[in-house]
């Protein structure tokens, strides 16, 4: 930064640049051997951890039962895994399993095909320029544009006993000897898990850059500081999600039969192509070309703000300045999403954003003021109090409004006490309000089902435009340890106490099942 015009005017840029590649999960021993939490045995703890806790099934296919026969048919046929040429193989379960969780064995360590830290790049610039048109006037103006990019693994495609896949009995690449077992014992079908890296893994590409620009006023009046400024921001946001299974598509291609010697999808719409399963390196390139897929999305939030400030001493009173401060704002803030038409649809086996759009606006006042109580009386260095009341106008919920009133004390130097007694709030923010869902996986505790874990279960997460400010009752005691004996040391204790009404959050997947 420089000054220029005799010292009236200043200029400052500052920029940053940043890169790091991350850290893949083979480069640590500790993310290979599987720690996590399982189900316990019966009896037992609810939940233990061990090492080479794995998902079930594996990257060429596995049989976990069958469907349609007595309970016995169907579990005799479960525990066939096809290794990647296609050979068949028992599955071996491990030494403990739980649901679709199991501690060593033929399963898959998910978390190998996770980035333990994701590489990030990022880009920042930032600019100020102030001018004194006189000893009472400034005009300022800044300007910041930031740019990130990252790119990581989401991990496979996975079918797993969330979302497994269905194989019918007359099934045109199911192995001979397994499909006259089926016949032979009643069985109509299979329940069929299969992790899939064809084409390697799921991946993510996220591009975010961000505006922000800022002009305004300040000065002092007569002693009295003041401000106005407007600001303007916006920020973009492009996630693309390659390499992403179809699951109609897939669920239909995997339904693939014999016509006139021909192997087909039973339904032909749509240009479907079959897709075999059995085996890591099974399917043709045209059955992933149909079955695989880019899931695309772009953000855009825009903020306008305009506000105005003032503060100084209104008199002097018995121990002291009394000081206030004013001020006033209006915000206006917007959001749009954009998304591929198989995303709109929930296509994808996760991920699927939604588009949507939404604005808000909110107008306030506050008033804030300290007045000294005591001043050098004995018992009392000083004596403060505090307080402060905002009046909120929110488009969506109405108005409200919320306070802080607080005392501190100074017995002698370098002893402070402090406490608030303050009614805070958050309002909803416009993604919280309009957002129209993403899919996500979930791992819940099936009560129902003797406690089994299930990994994978797909879960909608969306907006409520009903919502309302939350708010919360805070009580802050504390105290400021400042020793004369040593200059600059500093200790502090605090204690809160917060209760919070009407809280903004989203359900978790565990707490849907177990309410419903």
């Amino acid at each position: 930064g420089t000054g220029f015009a005799d010292g009236r005017g200043r200029v400052i840029v500052a920029g940053e640049y940043f890169d790091t590649e991350g850290v893949e999960p083979n480069n640590r021993d500790w993310s290979s051997m599987g720690n996590f939490f399982i189900n316990g045995p019966a009896g037992g703890p609810t939940r233990i951890t061990a090492s080479n806790v794995l998902t079930v099934g594996t990257f060429g296919g596995m049989i976990l039962n069958g469907n349609g026969g007595s309970a016995a048919a169907n579990a005799a046929i479960g525990g066939i895994q096809f290794l990647p040429d296609g050979t068949q193989a028992p599955y071996d379960f491990g030494s403990y399993r739980s649901g679709s969780q199991q501690i060593g064995g033929d399963g898959v360590n998910s978390e190998l095909y996770q980035s333990i830290a994701r590489p990030l790049s990022r880009q920042n610039i930032f600019g100020r320029v102030d001018f004194e048109l006189s000893p009472a006037l400034t005009v300022y103006a800044e300007g910041q544009y930031g740019q990130s990019e990252t790119t990581y693994a989401n991990g496979t495609n996975r079918n797993q006993i969330g979302n497994p896949l269905t194989i019918q009995q007359d099934n045109a690449f199911l192995p001979e000897n397994i499909r006259q077992q089926m016949i032979a014992t009643g069985v109509t079908s299979l329940t069929y898990l299969r992790h899939s890296r064809d084409r390697g893994l799921v991946n993510t590409l996220n591009d975010a850059s961000t505006y922000r620009f800022v002009a305004g006023l300040e000065g002092d009046i007569s002693g009295w500081s003041w401000d106005v400024y407007y600001q303007y921001g916006r920020s973009e946001q492009d996630n693309t999600i390659r390499n992403m299974m179809i699951v109609p598509r897939m669920n239909q291609a995997v339904d693939a039969v014999l016509v006139n010697g021909q192997i087909v999808c039973r339904d032909q719409s749509n240009g479907c192509v079959p897709f075999n399963v059995f085996g890591e390196d099974a399917p043709s390139d045209a059955a992933l070309d149909w079955t695989r897929g880019t899931s695309s999305s772009v953000s855009t939030l825009k903020l306008d703000t305009f506000a105005a400030n003032i503060s100084g001493d209104l008199f002097d009173g018995w121990a002291g300045p009394i000081s206030v401060a004013a001020g006033a704002e209006h915000r206006r803030e917007a959001a749009n999403v954009t998304a591929d038409a198989l995303s709109s649809s929930f296509a994808f086996i996760f991920g699927n954003p939604q588009p949507w759009s939404g604005k808000t606006s909110v107008t306030e006042g506050y008033v804030e003021a300290n007045v000294p109580l005591l001043s050098d009386v004995p018992g009392a260095r000083e004596l403060d109090l505090n307080g402060a009341v905002r009046l909120t106008d929110y488009s969506t919920s109405g108005s409200i409004w919320s306070w802080k009133a607080g005392l501190s004390y100074v017995p002698f130097d370098g002893l402070r006490f402090r406490g608030t007694r303050s009614r805070d709030i958050r309002a909803p923010s416009v993604n919280e309000l309009f957002s129209a869902g993403r899919q996500f996986t979930g791992t819940i505790t099936d009560r129902f089902n003797n406690n089994v874990l299930v990994r994978g279960i797909p879960v909608i997460a969306g907006g409520n435009p009903n919502l309302a400010p939350e708010v919360a009752n805070t009580l802050t005691l504390g105290a400021v340890i400042e020793p004369v004996q040593v200059p600059g040391l500093s200790f502090s204790v605090d204690f809160y106490d917060i209760k919070v009404t009407d809280a903004i959050s989203t359900i978790a997947p565990q707490q849907l099942m177990d309410q419903c």
